[in-house]
């Protein structure tokens, strides 16, 4: 447009040269765009003019008149002198304080420009700038355009490749794709590769949607970025830039590499795709190990778990053989050891009932002796086989009425009634548990809670309840002679006296038939005793939810 315009204004003007500067792409100075009938020296002194040099800046510059210039003594006119101009007219192109550049005419047969020629060329001045704001302005929105495409390419681009990854495609085939896609994005011939770290640290063999040249790095070089644009440049490109594949934690997974045909930087657009490129292939690499790690940990969940279901049926072969043996156990203790016991006890007493007046006190002494000896070994086997069925009998759990029970308990041994002893209980709550079990648990508390008391003294015990988050506990107070706290932690143990036997009657065995039983129900046992004002003994099962009550 320009070149179109100058001559036929110069003609208008009357003006035998003319020149045209033009806004540089930095935005900061003028560079020299169109020149006619200038000598070749003039031109080369006039190549540019920095913003800096302009008369009111490039918001607010003035147009620059000067006529007579033979007869000027101003230095600035040298140049124009030595052209043999007498005057010349530089008009800049404004719109909205936006320079784009300026248009000079001079002549050598006119000492001066008009007023109406200073008019014709201002008001030509402003059309042309308002034509150079349009051309700008459609450029600039052609640039738009183009940079909106790019940018929705890119979207999809991006958006595609993470399609293939959730969709769960082999990753050597991302990782091709987004090399080819790279390639076709941009508006230049460029060939690009991935290479990704082995286990061992090293580059394996490249990736890339085009074959590579057998020079590049492979699993044996142990080549780095350095060696690989050397490498890339002997083996045909001239240029060759990297990128690092970082994966979320900050560790190096690869590098995405670029090469071209000549000497070149990346351009913006390449530098945003590769950006693009390096975080996607980061993904897709980091899926692939988390896909991997998954495999393996469910490969050596499945061993195992294949492992422990051997040892199970080991376990469970065991249990039975155990609870074969337990059973034999059981019947050899009911019939082989009660046999010769209720035997001794037949003949014991027959000899006190037949021949008791044939002996004196100490052989009546004897007898008495072994009577109550079998009396206890009775006692003791029958604890015995106890605490056997509780370990192999099945137990099904079922809400308890705790109140009830403890009522029929007591109810079954008069040892527990008045006067005998004072037995009483707040509101107690129900449990869930299996009934014969936890009879069996209660009836023994109370029987040591009557039991273990001082000389001349009436047991009184006291049962309440208490909720412990989803558990009861049941609490059995009495006025006993109490236990030590050193002997404590042995209390529940099998065949475990802490008193003795002279004094207090039993096996050894009655707590640890209570623990037993609580432990088959999923409860549990205890006790707290300072060793002087008594005993309180808990037991816990587990509560009577409101749906089940």
């Amino acid at each position: 447009m320009v070149r179109q315009l100058l001559p036929k204004v110069a003609q208008s003007l009357g003006a035998d040269a003319f020149f045209n500067f033009m806004v540089n792409e930095k935005g900061d100075a003028l560079y020299l765009h169109l020149c006619c009938n200038l000598p070749d020296q003039v031109a080369r002194s006039i190549q540019g003019v920095h913003f800096g040099q302009l008369q009111g800046g490039a918001e607010h510059a003035a147009p620059i008149v000067a006529g007579d210039l033979q007869q000027s003594q101003n230095p600035r006119d040298a140049l124009a002198r030595e052209a043999g101009l007498h005057c010349y007219a530089c008009h800049p192109l404004i719109v909205g304080g936006r320079l784009f550049g300026a248009l000079c005419f001079a002549s050598r047969t006119r000492d001066r420009f008009d007023p109406d020629d200073l008019d014709f060329l201002r008001l030509i001045s402003q059309y042309a700038a308002v034509a150079l704001d349009r051309l700008c302005a459609a450029r600039d929105l052609r640039k738009l355009a183009a940079e909106r495409e790019q940018a929705e390419a890119q979207v999809r681009y991006q958006r595609d490749s993470l399609e293939r990854i959730v969709q769960g495609a082999p990753l050597a085939e991302i990782l091709e794709r987004l090399t080819a896609e790279l390639e076709g994005l941009v508006d230049r011939e460029l060939a690009a590769s991935i290479l990704l770290i082995d286990e061992s640290g090293r580059y394996a063999p490249p990736i890339a949607a085009r074959p590579v040249p057998s020079t590049w790095p492979s699993a044996e070089s142990s080549a780095g970025p350095d060696s690989l644009a050397a490498e890339a440049v002997r083996s045909g490109p001239r240029a060759c830039w990297s990128a690092p594949i970082v994966s979320s934690t900050g560790h190096v997974l690869g590098a995405f590499a670029v090469r071209y045909k000549e000497p070149t930087e990346p351009t913006p657009l390449e530098a945003r795709i590769v950006e693009i490129v390096t975080r996607t292939a980061a993904i897709a690499i980091e899926r692939k190990q988390s896909e991997q790690a998954l495999k393996d940990s469910q490969a050596k969940l499945q061993e195992h778990a294949q492992s422990l279901e051997q040892r199970v049926a080991e376990r469970t072969s065991s249990l039975r053989e155990a609870v074969a043996q337990m059973e034999e156990f059981s019947y050899s203790v009911s019939h082989d050891l009660r046999a010769p016991l209720r035997a001794m006890q037949g003949y014991a007493k027959a000899l006190m009932e037949d021949y008791s007046s044939n002996l004196d006190e100490q052989g009546r002494h004897y007898l008495h002796r072994i009577i109550n000896s079998g009396v206890r070994m009775e006692r003791l086997i029958q604890d015995i086989l106890t605490y056997s069925r509780l370990s192999r009998r099945e137990i099904y759990m079922q809400p308890v009425l705790l109140e009830r029970l403890v009522i029929d308990i007591i109810q079954q041994y008069p040892e527990m009634q008045p006067p005998n002893a004072i037995i009483h209980w707040e509101p107690l709550l129900n449990v869930v548990g299996h009934e014969p079990s936890l009879s069996q648990a209660i009836s023994n508390l109370l029987s040591n809670a009557v039991k273990f008391v001082a000389d001349n003294t009436t047991p009184n015990v006291k049962l309440w309840t208490e909720q412990r988050g989803g558990l009861v506990r049941l609490w059995v107070q009495d006025n006993g002679i109490g236990v030590r706290p050193a002997d404590q932690p042995r209390l529940f143990g099998m065949f475990e006296r802490i008193h003795r036997e002279k004094r207090y009657a039993g096996t050894g065995i009655g707590l640890a038939i209570v623990r037993r039983a609580m432990d088959r129900m999923g409860g549990s046992a205890g006790m707290e005793s300072d060793g002087v004002h008594g005993s309180k003994f808990w037991i816990e099962a587990p509560g009577v939810s409101a749906s089940s009550s």
